[in-house]
């Protein structure tokens, strides 16, 4: 009884939990499963493609290739609407040692836009 009265100080400093830092890269996101928390850096390099350059959809695929989580990154298909739509499939290493398959939608406007990014 004495040990926890002579321990315990009401009146001292609170301490804050520690703070565990979030990593805000691309694979941080992609590893925490926030998706759409990467929405704006995706968009942010496809602002910077223009639709008139003859191979948008491999420098796409080229871009994500450089993520260091990324493993695999392939189109499958090009809907052709009025204006065309690719799907990416992108395979994730994640921190675990596991993987995340991603499916992308990016509608190759001018300039291109990411229109769905969902798991697979």
């Amino acid at each position: 009884m004495i040990f926890f009265m002579t321990t315990c100080d009401k009146d001292g400093p609170v301490e804050d939990p520690q703070v565990i830092p979030q990593d805000t890269s691309f694979c941080g996101y992609i590893n925490d499963e926030k998706f759409e928390n990467t929405r704006w850096y995706i968009d942010s390099f496809l602002s910077t493609i223009s639709i008139t350059d003859p191979t948008p959809m491999d420098k796409i695929k080229d871009w994500f290739h450089k993520e260091k989580c990324v493993v695999e990154v392939k189109y499958v298909c090009c809907i052709l609407f009025i204006t065309p739509m690719v799907d990416y499939l992108i395979r994730i290493k994640t921190i675990d040692g596991g993987f995340i398959n991603l499916h992308l939608m990016i509608i190759l406007s001018d300039p291109p836009k990411l229109v769905v990014i969902r798991k697979q």
